[in-house]
């Protein structure tokens, strides 16, 4: 099995698969930067691939996150006696919701645990009806904290960083 998707990915180029990998669920520009870095990418070219890979879902998935969770809000019953509760009371503070929420969807974005990055980050967005114009800006700069810091991981660990810091 991993041979044969070995086997694809030779035949795909070096930077395709990298902004394919940050660009699906679970991916990242973390994952994307150590990937691209075993294939053999240098470090001018995995920076840029990776972060552009991972910005490629984010205005899709939070436009069309927001019609599946107004439709779980108002449809699903389950909803609204559960999780909801939590909801309704962060939407009786809408203004908290709107200061504060893009710092957790930043967070969110920049934690560097798996099954969070961009996609976690919009569907907390979303669950917290958090807007466009707030959550956008939001995730990208959760994304640059987070794929910076692997960036620089990618530098110490390749040997690369002490031409930045001489002793």
């Amino acid at each position: 099995m991993s041979s044969t998707i070995m086997h694809l990915l030779e035949l795909i180029s070096k930077e395709a698969v990298t902004v394919v990998i940050a660009a699906a669920p679970g991916g990242g520009a973390r994952q994307a930067i150590r990937v691209g870095s075993l294939m053999g990418l240098n470090g001018a070219r995995l920076f840029p691939l990776s972060f552009a890979g991972n910005f490629l879902p984010i205005v899709p998935v939070l436009f069309l996150l927001e019609p599946v969770s107004n439709f779980i809000y108002t449809h699903w019953g389950l909803w609204r006696t559960g999780i909801g509760r939590l909801a309704i009371a962060v939407d009786r503070r809408s203004w908290v919701r709107q200061v504060y929420g893009g710092l957790v969807v930043a967070t969110i974005a920049a934690l560097p645990f798996s099954l969070t990055g961009v996609w976690a980050a919009c569907l907390a967005a979303s669950f917290f009806r958090i807007r466009f114009r707030y959550a956008f800006p939001a995730i990208t700069f959760g994304t640059m904290l987070g794929g910076g810091a692997s960036f620089a991981l990618y530098l110490v660990t390749n040997g690369k960083l002490p031409a930045f810091f001489p002793r």
